[in-house]
């Protein structure tokens, strides 16, 4: 009765010794048969003992109780409080209701971030699929008569928007080269990368010309770019003639290095992905034994060192300076320089480097 009081009226209920009118000779051994809550009852009988003083302090949060703190003392000991005291008393329950505010919050939050634990567990397992996918999807250098190629890809995340891709057609000498950069990084670049790969399947005849085949990407892209735009080059490549055809849709030119001098292979050409109707230039060069082609994406040259250097400025003299090399050495001699450059392994773009030998 007195603890449902102090919560009906939420006032502070004392009893300065209930052995005076509630002797516990009279309750110890009738507790089954008293109106308590089990609860009550249980604490009685765990207790066993003379209570002497009790404080019942309701709980009170915005005006509205919700609970009572109930404070005792046992066999000889009653305690004598004055209205100060009681008054601490009452200050310190007040604290209670933001103390079980917090919990229930820390409890949630707890709670939150296990969920987003898990979620990103879940996301890089996820992620990790991507990247074993997208990886597949890169084209394997081909075994071509008197060429030899190699590559390095390495993307800023565990998946990026670079790519390339070898097209075989239906002549054995001939072989198509492909290599783009999509704008921004991660699952969303990494996913047009997809779509390039699927379109660059589809294009049927298109692959035996590089600015039809630029074209068709374009057309089929536009939808579904988003906002994003690519640049890529494309070059069929007849090992039996030693002549490459190409286009360009504002990728970085190619290097050709030929007799320690280096050869921009230069060509015009729009963004994919943003203008209709766009229309690729096509050109050709004759190469010859002892050539080497460098296909790269921004990514290499835009690397900056800790000075704000950008690599650009000692990419071609680093070409000249391994251009004996095969190209899987010249390739891993490119990527420890441009390490030593960047000064670390993480990288503000992703990376993609191809290496062409005639001969």
């Amino acid at each position: 009765m007195m603890l449902c009081y102090a919560y009906i009226n939420k006032r502070t209920v004392k009893i300065d010794d209930a052995e005076s009118f509630m002797p516990f000779s009279v309750w110890e051994n009738n507790l089954d048969n008293m109106p308590l809550l089990p609860k009550d009852r249980l604490s009685l009988k765990i207790i066993n003992r003379e209570i002497r003083t009790i404080l019942h302090v309701p709980i009170v949060d915005k005006d509205e109780a919700i609970g009572v703190l109930e404070l005792f003392s046992f066999d000889e000991n009653v305690v004598s409080l004055d209205e100060e005291e009681i008054r601490m008393i009452e200050n310190i329950v007040s604290f209670v209701p933001s103390i079980i505010r917090n919990s229930e919050l820390y409890n949630r939050i707890e709670k939150i971030n296990k969920l987003l634990v898990n979620r990103d567990k879940q996301i890089q397992e996820e992620i990790k699929l991507a990247s074993k996918i997208q990886k597949s999807l890169l084209g394997i250098p081909p075994d071509l008569k008197g060429t030899k190629i190699s590559c390095f890809y390495k993307p800023m995340e565990r998946v990026g928007g670079d790519f390339f891709d070898f097209i075989m057609v239906k002549d054995p000498d001939v072989i198509g080269i492909f290599i783009s950069d999509v704008s921004g990084h991660g699952v969303p670049a990494a996913f047009i990368t997809t779509m390039l790969k699927v379109f660059i399947e589809t294009s049927g005849e298109n692959k035996i010309s590089p600015p039809l085949l630029l074209k068709y990407l374009n057309k089929n892209l536009i939808p579904l770019m988003g906002g994003n735009f690519i640049t890529a080059f494309y070059g069929v490549y007849d090992s039996e003639n030693k002549i490459l055809r190409y286009s360009n849709s504002s990728h970085n030119f190619p290097l050709l290095i030929r007799d320690k001098h280096l050869i921009e292979l230069k060509g015009k050409g729009k963004f994919i992905g943003v203008f209709d109707d766009v229309e690729f230039e096509e050109k050709s060069i004759k190469l010859k034994n002892g050539d080497k082609l460098i296909f790269y994406t921004d990514g290499v040259i835009e690397s900056v060192d800790s000075s704000g250097i950008n690599f650009e400025e000692k990419f071609r003299n680093i070409l000249l300076k391994n251009s004996e090399l095969f190209p899987d050495q010249f390739i891993q001699n490119i990527y420890y320089e441009l390490l030593f450059h960047r000064g670390d392994y993480n990288f503000e773009d992703d990376i993609c480097l191809i290496c062409m030998n005639i001969g």
